[in-house]
């Protein structure tokens, strides 16, 4: 559990093991339980029932998104969507992630990656060295951003989740 959720829940809810595994990549807090203990306090909770299964529509919401994205949407403005989803997610505007994380998030090369940021560096959007990413001007990422990025915030704000 983190502040994006829970990893392993549909499978958590399924009753069925998990057929990924789970790299973190930012530090933070993070909470480890045994499912056992997670579904006695479910089963007990009519409210945390309903948010975990809220979280569970948001995750598959997320990832209709994430394809129609990527198979619509050039990378300058995925790059910016991702950033400030990282950055919104993290409370941060430094975002520390290398562009081979950013390649690997986004199933793209790493040279594609310096591309992109390269074009938001131009426009003064973001700074970038290695391994650090910091927004220098939101409203211009946002507007550099796909339209993907708002639809997905305002279906699905963060603060809902955590």
């Amino acid at each position: 559990m983190g502040v994006e959720g829970v990893s392993g829940l549909a499978a958590f809810l399924a009753e069925a093991p998990s057929a990924w595994g789970v790299e973190v990549r930012s530090c933070g807090e993070v909470y480890r339980l045994p499912a056992t203990v997670l579904r006695r306090q479910v089963e007990a909770s009519p409210v945390l029932r309903r948010q975990l299964l809220r979280l569970t529509h948001d995750y598959q919401a997320q990832a209709a998104y994430s394809v129609g994205c990527a198979s619509l949407h050039g990378i300058v403005s995925r790059l910016a969507n991702l950033i400030l989803t990282s950055a919104d997610r993290r409370g941060d505007d430094r975002l520390d992630l290398t562009q081979q994380d950013v390649a690997d998030f986004l199933g793209m090369q790493r040279t594609t990656v310096n591309s992109a940021a390269n074009e938001l560096r131009a426009v003064k959007a973001i700074n970038y060295s290695w391994g650090v990413i910091r927004i220098v001007d939101r409203d211009a990422l946002t507007r550099l951003a796909c339209e993907c990025y708002q639809l997905q915030e305002a279906a699905h704000p963060i603060a809902e989740v955590a």
